[in-house]
């Protein structure tokens, strides 16, 4: 696919087609490497994208189980570790 080099002030920008854009929705960020005159251009995952959207969903859902029992005790605990 072939693209073209535009001027913007004192950048360049490569005017990326509609059909990748369409790809990275949501994705603002890119990371770009030069290596070997090949340049590689890939979207970096915003950790937090749609997270909004989740929680807003989750409010409609019954609680899960838990599934991770975190009040063990053994003896351990009580005679090693001082509180």
């Amino acid at each position: 696919m072939k693209t073209k080099l535009i001027s913007i002030g004192n950048n360049k920008v490569i005017a990326i087609p509609p059909e990748i854009l369409e790809q990275w929705q949501g994705i603002d960020t890119f990371e770009i490497e030069l290596e070997n005159n090949h340049l590689t251009i890939y979207p970096v995952n915003n950790p937090r994208y749609n997270w909004e959207e989740k929680f807003k969903q989750s409010e409609n859902q019954e609680p899960q189980e838990i599934l991770v029992n975190d009040h063990i005790l053994n003896n351990w605990d009580q005679e090693e570790w001082q509180w």
